[in-house]
């Protein structure tokens, strides 16, 4: 993320939010706040999401307050302590709403922990500012993947069971590397990530791993002449691109200027974790055929086979049958990164039998079994995850074949990122040899 996104954030919170270091804390009744879009583009989202998070306290005996998730929930008692859920709005991008809402949530509602936001990298910057100012609240971030968040000077308050973007893309250069045998690659970055900075620790974890085994790599941002030009301006002696774009309607975009030079994709063409979220099918059935075999990374989100996921879906829809999951499992992320926090928080106060700084303690010591596999917390609070390759299947109806499994991806990868690290951007990280990541030894 440019430094540029980053001051903004802070210079958005200095001038908008009052010191209150004594706001939240343990009381009687742990009180969740929960963010969601209630107005923007994902607001069809919010009632998912919220369900999502309130899903571990209804298996622990609680039920809806009224007719919608957002109602909230009664009758939950975690460790011996009652749990409240209040909504909040955040509508991604709107930094003065989301301000203004966690504001409100922690001085007037006196919430204890905050979850969110539903999407947005810079979203999650604002709330790391917001954390060191409530230090007595708890952060638990949703669906929010900025690398420095938690990796650079980490609030000691604020906690991610989730991957971050570049964890997300984890095992995709080994396989470039070693499968395809790719030893020069282009790195597509969308221009789109100049408003949602989402591909840029995405493409700092494709270059950390390819070139940490010995690849060399060409950064091709998207010009003005959109998708198809950026087609036209890969090398012709690269042995293949990664295409890192933002919905599926700008994957089979780039897809199809590109098969025009390359008529193997499967050879020759990896996706990125957000080259199939936000679209329709319809968008792929004229390239289907084209796709056939293009490996993609995934945190998880897209790998729907297996056994957590499908628990998780059948619990989710016992409990709230008349929500269920949206028929995409790409959507899914903005449901199953909230209920992996609030599991995780959950799991935590059972053993905490408090808030504050208890229930801090215990959520850094919590493994979650997420449905997207196992998940533990590193040094800096950040989740260290699994993540899949998954190939994509134009007959598998979403449900995309897992390739591989990449265990343990920590936020570091081998030590290719650290906390002097520059954030992730056009230029950065510098791509140079290094130790592989574990995963990625071969």
């Amino acid at each position: 993320m440019r430094a540029e996104v980053r001051l903004g954030a802070l210079a958005a919170v200095t001038a908008l939010t009052l010191t209150a270091a004594g706001c939240g804390g343990s009381r009687t009744t742990l009180k969740v706040g929960v963010l969601i879009d209630c107005h923007g583009i994902f607001s069809a989202y919010s009632e998912g999401v919220v369900a999502a998070a309130e899903l571990p306290f209804v298996e622990r005996g609680g039920r809806l307050a009224g007719q919608k998730p957002s109602d909230g929930i009664s009758g939950a008692n975690v460790g011996g302590v009652p749990v409240k859920i209040v909504t909040g709005c955040a509508e991604v991008g709107a930094f003065s709403e989301l301000i203004e809402n966690v504001r409100r949530l922690v001085e007037r509602d006196k919430v204890d922990v905050v979850v969110g936001p539903m999407l947005g990298e810079a979203d999650g910057l604002i709330l790391q500012e917001l954390a060191r100012r409530y230090p007595r609240v708890t952060f638990l971030l949703g669906d929010s993947r900025s690398q420095e968040t938690t990796l650079h000077d980490p609030a000691p308050n604020l906690f991610r069971f989730t991957p971050d973007g570049a964890q997300s893309t984890a095992g995709l250069g080994a396989y470039a590397f070693r499968e395809l045998g790719w030893r020069r690659a282009v790195v597509l970055v969308d221009d789109y990530s100049q408003a949602w900075p989402a591909v840029w620790p995405a493409a700092a974890g494709f270059v950390a791993e390819f070139c940490s085994l010995g690849g060399q790599i060409e950064r091709v941002p998207v010009s003005e002449g959109g998708l198809g030009q950026a087609a036209a301006r890969i090398p012709a002696d690269a042995d293949g691109v990664v295409a890192l774009v933002f919905s599926i309607g700008e994957t089979a975009q780039f897809a199809s200027a590109y098969a025009k030079r390359q008529k193997d994709l499967s050879r020759h063409l990896l996706l990125g974790p957000d080259s199939m979220v936000f679209g329709a099918k319809k968008d792929l059935r004229g390239i289907a055929p084209l796709l056939r075999g293009v490996v993609m990374s995934s945190g998880g989100e897209f790998q729907t086979t297996g056994q957590g996921w499908q628990t998780f879906r059948r619990r989710y829809d016992a409990h709230f049958p008349n929500l269920g999951l949206l028929p995409n499992p790409a959507d899914d992320p903005l449901y199953v990164h909230y209920y992996t926090a609030a599991e995780a928080l959950a799991q935590a106060l059972s053993r905490s039998h408090a808030g504050g700084d208890a229930l801090r303690k215990a959520l850094v010591a919590t493994t979650v079994d997420a449905p997207t596999g196992p998940v533990h917390l590193d040094a800096n609070r950040q989740g260290i995850v699994s993540t899949y390759l998954v190939r994509f299947d134009p007959a598998s109806k979403w449900i995309l074949p897992t390739a591989k499994v990449v265990p343990n991806v920590d936020q570091s990868f081998g030590g290719y990122f650290n906390a002097r690290t520059p954030p992730p951007s056009l230029t950065q990280p510098g791509c140079h040899r290094a130790t592989p990541p574990a995963w990625a030894r071969g």
